[in-house]
This record gives structure tokens, sequence and C-alpha cells, in this order.
């Protein structure tokens, strides 16, 4: 009965030794683990800052397109008004020479 008990005693020894050298490992893995989670946590919080940037980015380009467009508008409606101002402008050129020409002919003062 005693070498039973001693025999069992060893066993429990050694399985005990061979469990608390897995509970080591385990709890090294475990810290590897939680090293490797915060490193992609940082990572992730990296890549939300990044994405939020290029969304900032998109927002500004949209904004400035929006901006270039308006521009567009507005210098459209200029040129057109300098055609206009343009066309008015040679129509009294003409007028202005065509009365030039009736003063010089009617005897008047041609340089009005």
């Amino acid at each position: 009965e005693n070498d039973r008990l001693t025999h069992d005693a060893e066993r429990l020894r050694w399985e005990n030794e061979e469990l608390t050298e897995k509970l080591q490992q385990a709890k090294m893995e475990l810290l590897v683990a939680h090293e490797e989670a915060s490193k992609l946590n940082s990572d992730l919080q990296l890549l939300q800052r990044r994405s939020l940037s290029t969304t900032n980015l998109e927002q500004d380009v949209n904004h400035l397109r929006l901006e270039m467009s308006q521009t567009n508008l507005i210098k459209q409606a200029l040129l057109d008004e300098v055609s206009v101002l343009k066309s008015q402008n040679r129509r009294l050129f003409r007028l202005n020479t065509e009365q030039r020409i009736l003063l010089g002919s009617s005897g008047g003062d041609a340089s009005v």
C-alpha cells in the first residue's frame, strides 16, 4: 500500500510539473498574443486616422471642385457679358461713324 501511494505521489508530482510547464507556456503564449493584439489595435487606430484624413481630403477636393464649377459659371457669365458689351461697343462705334458721316455731309462739325 505504501509503495502504491509513493508511486501515485510520484506520478502526481510528475503530472503537476508537466501541467505547471504547460501553464507557463500558455502564459507566455497569452503575453505574446496580447502584445500582438495591442500592436494590431494600434495599427487599426492609425488606419482609422488615415481613413478620416482621407475622408477629409476627399471632402476638401469635392468642395474645391464645387468652387471651381461655380467659378467657371461666373467666368462664363462674365465672358457672355463681355461679348454683349463688345457687340454694343461695335454698334455704338458704327452709329458714331454713321453720325460723323451724316454730320460731315450736312456741313456740320465732323469731329463730334
